[in-house]
């Protein structure tokens, strides 16, 4: 049976096998997980999920074989796998990091940015934040923490880099 849908969520519950299109283009086919974890490019990545995907802007700094150094003025330099894909230093590319893969911290690490708190939505079992970076962009963060978050209150966040992605388009 063939199901056309635009709500996400529905397509991921009720699908084995999703089809997502885009101006009339297949963009990625796939079960609904394997799209989740692996999209193959910005659109597909943010069409699924929710809350959507973050995407940073960062530069690749540093190039090695199966992995690249991103930098900015938002993010600590970290190294991310490059799963097979071509990046060239200076390159100007956005980090793709899911909501649910950020982790609060009290004091900035490795693989960490940090902003202002201007929203929290206690769920009981997360907690929903949307954090202003120093250049005025949004990101939220899905955190399990039981911890209360206070508006204005600076937040640290950091991640896995390998639950991130890289996209060149």
């Amino acid at each position: 049976m063939i199901y056309v849908t635009h709500d996400q969520v529905e397509a991921m519950t009720l699908a084995d096998k999703i089809v997502v299109l885009k101006d009339g283009l297949v963009q990625q086919v796939g079960a609904s997980m394997e799209l989740f974890h692996n999209p193959a490019n910005r659109f597909v990545a943010s069409f699924l999920g929710s809350p959507s995907m973050n995407f940073i802007p960062v530069q690749v700094a540093d190039v090695k074989d199966d992995a690249v150094l991103v930098e900015s003025d938002e993010l600590s330099s970290v190294w991310i796998p490059s799963r097979g894909k071509s990046y060239t230093k200076g390159q100007n590319v956005e980090l793709g990091i899911r909501p649910q893969y950020i982790e609060s911290h009290h004091e900035r690490n490795a693989n960490s940015f940090s902003g202002h708190i201007v929203l929290t939505e206690r769920l009981g079992t997360e907690t929903v934040l949307e954090i202003k970076l120093l250049n005025g962009q949004s990101v939220i963060a899905c955190v399990s923490q039981d911890e209360v978050f206070d508006i204005g209150e600076e937040a640290s966040l950091s991640f896995d880099p390998e639950r991130v992605h890289i996209f060149a388009e």
